[in-house]
């Protein structure tokens, strides 16, 4: 049946931004929606694939940008990052653009470097691989998004990344479906050594995906690599 223009639902959704449509609902799981309100400085999420922990992390993400860092510093920087530069383009790029109004952006994004300027005190938000994570030395860094961070070379964090928060007391989010006892169950085990800081969330791709696409997976994966990649468990393959 064709809509017609008169219908109230159909006059307020053509009257959204473009940014506002982008924030569809999301299922309110319980382990996610602590997650998205967590105040942690540092936060581990080890979650099934198709989970929504990249989707809250995104949203979680520019809401603390936007919220800004209280006049701290000028010139704040703000990085999302994955394992390679394709990939973190290809997970955040494109939805930052849309999450962001353009209103608030000083111009537009950089499509070379991977840059967003906003208005607001020269904010800057980046995107970086950390096949290069030389790229992100420097500078101090006062937020932080790390998906898929099982798939980091070794000594990436330590050596190029942490330094980067010891002036501004930076925050961080780290991300991913485990990967055995890789670096996201190293980072987790700080929930534990400092409660006050750290803080860890853990769900199944069941609590939000449909039963019938869960049951066939369970079919095609044996159990621990369906336990790893769909439930979010840390296990031995």
């Amino acid at each position: 049946m064709k809509t017609s223009k008169y219908d109230p639902i159909f006059e307020r959704q053509q009257k959204k931004q473009p940014w506002q449509l982008r924030l569809w609902p999301m299922r309110p799981n319980p382990e996610g929606v602590r997650f998205s309100k967590s105040e942690k400085r540092f936060e581990v999420v080890a979650a099934g694939r198709r989970s929504g922990k990249t989707e809250r992390a995104k949203r979680k993400f520019v809401k603390r940008v936007l919220r800004g860092n209280a006049g701290k510093f000028i010139n704040p920087r703000y990085c999302v990052s994955a394992p390679t530069t394709a990939q973190a383009k290809k997970i955040f790029w494109n939805d930052l653009k849309m999450m962001i109004p353009p209103q608030l952006m000083a111009k537009k994004p950089n499509e070379t470097d991977l840059i967003i300027q906003l208005i607001s005190g020269n904010t800057e938000i980046f995107v970086a691989g950390l096949d290069q994570p030389q790229r992100i030395e420097g500078p101090p860094i006062d937020g932080f998004i790390f998906d898929e961070c099982d798939d980091i070379k070794p000594g990436a964090w330590e050596a190029h990344i942490y330094p980067c928060f010891a002036d501004r007391h930076a925050w961080a989010m780290f991300l991913g479906a485990p990967n055995g006892m890789g670096f996201l169950h190293k980072v987790s085990k700080n929930a534990l050594l400092n409660p006050a800081e750290w803080d860890f969330f853990q769900w199944k791709s069941a609590e939000v995906l449909d039963p019938a696409e869960i049951q066939r997976f369970r079919s095609l994966y044996d159990e621990r690599l369906f336990r790893q990649e769909f439930e979010g468990e840390f296990v031995t393959l």
